[in-house]
């Protein structure tokens, strides 16, 4: 907005009503009145702009009514304090290492609270994160909020940087190079055992953590991660040079490492990660038990067992309480049952287990209606 004022304002109006239609009009509607706040408390903004965002907010507003998008997630009081401390765990590891950065921030410069209120570079970002923060608190779903809730933290963060010591700042930059260096040591390491056996541990833990994997070699693959690879340490020499000091410059390493490491593990690890986690490989298991039948019932299964089952395999799920033909029905065991209560035996005969190959807490029990056995 200051310094590119049409694109800003674009931005913001477009995301405001992206995110109104994306599920989340309470959270758009009160970002987009904090920011109708902020920017008219500054002294660049003009009559035109304030009218334009108070009338992309109104708009926001009337079409989440008329579209109906006020459904309202929040959780009660008792799931609340049952999640607190999970909640919180989450969210210490979750926002980590940028908290600790940012609450550095907000004490280095708190003279500004005191004598310019309205300073942009604090007050956004802390209104950011707090309207977040509390929408992913008290909904049931926290883990995707969080997700909004970074670009704030990180923005603070960035401004504990220019108050720290030349020492601590070096700190900081060694301990980056070094930690992200050796994650991705250890990230090709592993794909070089399963490329050529040289060191065959890695391959075995590989192996028997992903029963069923087979590897198979991937050129574009191997291609992505060889230039990541080459420009972390083009940015490596960048760093260690001789180059104008800049606010930003102790965050070129963490950034440049977390990008490295991301794109190493969706690249070269991505096969036996997708084939441990997805449910490509248990479906296909899952089809050779029942082979090509459509019409399955199904008795206490999660949603995305159902929905992964059903994208993967082609199959049409029905619940078992209600009246259906179907002739096998998946049911999720709960942990320590040996006998499910809710099965009526008299109708289906169990055949086996089945566990998701990469998570051996998550299984489904396969029953056939005895009705079948007949005319087979």
């Amino acid at each position: 907005m200051h310094f590119y004022p049409g694109k800003g304002l674009t931005g913001i109006c477009a995301g405001a009503f992206l995110m109104a239609l994306s599920g989340a009009p309470a959270l758009a509607t009160l970002l987009l009145s904090g920011i109708c706040i902020l920017w008219w408390r500054n002294p660049q903004s003009t009559r035109i702009q304030l009218q334009l965002l108070l009338s992309t907010l109104a708009g926001v507003i009337f079409l989440s009514f008329y579209l109906e998008l006020w459904q309202w997630r929040v959780v009660d009081l008792f799931e609340f304090k049952t999640k607190f401390k999970e909640n919180t765990e989450l969210l210490l590891w979750f926002l980590w290492p940028a908290w600790p950065m940012a609450a550095w921030t907000l004490w280095k410069w708190r003279g500004h609270w005191r004598h310019q209120v309205w300073t942009q570079h604090l007050t956004l970002p802390v209104f950011l994160f707090t309207v977040t923060l509390g929408a992913s608190v008290v909904t049931s779903n926290p883990d995707r909020t969080l997700l909004l809730v970074l670009p704030s933290i990180a923005a603070l963060a960035a401004f504990s940087l220019p108050t720290l010591r030349r020492s601590v700042a070096a700190l900081v930059d060694w301990f980056t190079l070094i930690f992200f260096t050796t994650c991705a040591i250890a990230i090709w390491g592993v794909w070089f055992s399963l490329e050529t056996g040289v060191p065959a541990q890695p391959a075995r833990n590989v192996f028997r953590l992903v029963p069923g994997y087979v590897y198979e070699f991937n050129l574009f693959a191997l291609l992505c991660a060889l230039v990541v690879t080459l420009i972390w340490f083009k940015i490596i020499a960048w760093r260690v040079g001789r180059h104008p000091s800049a606010i930003w410059k102790s965050l070129v390493l963490p950034a440049t490492g977390v990008v490295l490491c991301w794109v190493l593990l969706m690249t070269l690890w991505l096969p036996f990660i997708d084939h441990a986690m997805s449910y490509k490989a248990w479906t296909a298991q899952l089809k050779e038990v029942i082979g090509s039948e459509k019409c399955v019932a199904f008795a206490r299964m999660d949603r995305h067992q159902i929905a992964g089952f059903s994208f993967h395999g082609k199959l049409s799920f029905e619940p078992m309480q209600q009246p259906n033909t179907c002739q096998w029905l998946l049911h999720k065991p709960l942990a320590g049952e040996s006998t499910p209560m809710t099965i009526d035996t008299r109708k289906w005969l169990y055949l086996q287990t089945l566990q998701r190959p990469g998570d051996k807490s998550d299984s489904v029990q396969i029953y056939q209606r005895i009705d079948s056995l007949s005319h087979d």
